[in-house]
């Protein structure tokens, strides 16, 4: 006796070998390899703002996750539920206790899996955070300085005439010698 998928579907298992329009147009994603030449399938770029917590700015330790799903390194949520009103930093929602909070080893394992040796993260996020923090200091200095050289350069003998001094020469200039004329 037949079975009823086959009479629904008697092509069902010759699917798996057909090859569709989607199967020809669609291309494999490329592998990325970091320096140390280990193939990466995820940017770990676009990783990075789900790795991080949003209190501390760090890579997460001992994750440990709300009711609502945020994460957080374990001491910087008992510290903020201890600090505050009991809520989630992120969105506000209220943690009822402690318990409400649970941890998330995989999370943990993700993170020692891209970076197993954190010292090295930190050593490149803190020369990242430098590279950023020393562009905007150059535009500082640099408007200062130009700054300065401005105020030497007002403050300095010059024959420049104010602009009241101007609107004077102006009047007081060839075209009274036309008024002249005219009269």
């Amino acid at each position: 006796m037949e079975c009823e998928d086959d009479i629904i579907n008697p092509d069902f298992n010759s699917y798996d070998n057909e090859e569709t329009n989607y199967d020809e147009v669609r291309s494999p994603h490329k592998q990325l390899v970091n320096s140390g030449g280990i193939k990466m399938p995820v940017l770990v770029k676009k990783l990075g703002p789900s790795l991080t917590c949003p209190i501390c700015l760090d890579l997460l330790r001992n994750t440990t996750v709300t009711e609502c799903l945020h994460r957080f390194c374990a001491d910087c949520i008992k510290n903020s539920i201890y600090k505050t009103n009991r809520q989630c930093p992120t969105c506000r929602r209220k943690i009822v206790s402690k318990r409400n909070l649970r941890s998330d080893p995989n999370i943990d394992l993700l993170i020692d899996t891209i970076w197993p040796d954190r010292n090295i993260y930190e050593r490149i996020h803190n020369i990242l955070m430098e590279s950023t923090y020393e562009s905007p200091t150059k535009i500082r200095d640099l408007t200062v300085e130009n700054d300065d050289n401005v105020d030497d350069f007002s403050s300095s003998e010059n024959d420049f005439p104010s602009n009241d001094e101007k609107e004077e020469n102006d009047f007081f200039s060839s075209d009274n010698d036309e008024l002249d004329d005219f009269e």
